[in-house]
């Protein structure tokens, strides 16, 4: 399980798209293999045969892989963001001049709302804004 996690943190995106394409197309194809029972028509005759099925799987692996390297790039982009949050802060915290509260503003704090793309970290921009300037009201 560790070895899966890792991959799917370091692996480059086009390597996580083509295995989530792999598991969600083979997990769809043993879905309606499996169902089998159920689909099958009053006579007794298989609504699916297996050349359906691999092409049910085929197609929904294209979707589902998809759907699936769409969200693990916006989970490292967001781990990108918040790694980088503890960064400014740390650089906030360390500045005792104004010119380097300014230099922090000018740069790395221009590179974190770069990175940032939902409301909750929007609303964490605004609080590390408030931080800057008060601090920056406030020191001599």
């Amino acid at each position: 399980m560790k070895k899966i996690n890792e991959f799917f943190e370091n692996a480059a995106i086009w390597k996580v798209y083509i295995a989530s394409y792999f598991i969600t197309g083979i997990f769809m194809f043993i879905l309606f293999q499996l169902s089998e029972m159920t689909l099958m028509t009053i006579e007794g005759k298989k609504t699916f045969t297996l050349f359906v099925n691999l092409k049910i799987g085929a197609l929904s692996g294209i979707v589902f892989g998809l759907m699936m390297t769409l969200m693990i790039s916006q989970m490292r982009s967001s781990r990108k963001f918040w790694n980088y949050v503890d960064v400014v802060e740390e650089l906030i915290n360390k500045a005792e001049t104004k010119e380097e509260l300014l230099a922090v503003r000018q740069k790395e704090f221009k590179d974190l709302i770069n990175l940032a793309s939902g409301q909750i970290q929007l609303s964490e921009l605004k609080r590390i804004l408030a931080i800057l300037e008060t601090k920056h009201k406030y020191i001599k």
